[in-house]
């Protein structure tokens, strides 16, 4: 992995850490329809940059279907996280933009 890709990763990670600590701590002001949007958005994101950029172009280049699994996987892992302190729509909600992020 180069440089480029190993610092945008490091990046990301850092901001998707972030935002889930800053959720979670102000989670009494964030309603049920935030916090969804906020599950919502981190997971399909996260998935969207693991399948299209680091996963799929690069580490398992032209081994579609693993690239397609392994960018599910994570962006369902991060959906769930990002749901976890709010409610349990908000997993839901995650979970599954999660998923539709990585295909």
């Amino acid at each position: 992995m180069s440089l480029t890709l190993l610092f945008i990763f490091i990046m990301c990670t850092i901001q998707v850490v972030t935002i889930i600590l800053y959720v979670k701590h102000y989670r009494r002001w964030v309603t049920n329809m935030n916090g969804m949007m906020i599950a919502m958005a981190l997971g399909m994101s996260v998935g969207i940059l693991m399948g299209g950029t680091i996963l799929g172009g690069v580490i398992f280049h032209g081994n579609l279907i693993e690239s397609t699994i392994f960018s599910m996987i994570i962006g369902l892992s991060v959906g769930l996280l990002a749901g976890i302190p709010l409610s349990l729509p908000s997993v839901i909600d995650g979970i599954l933009s999660g998923m539709m992020g990585g295909e």
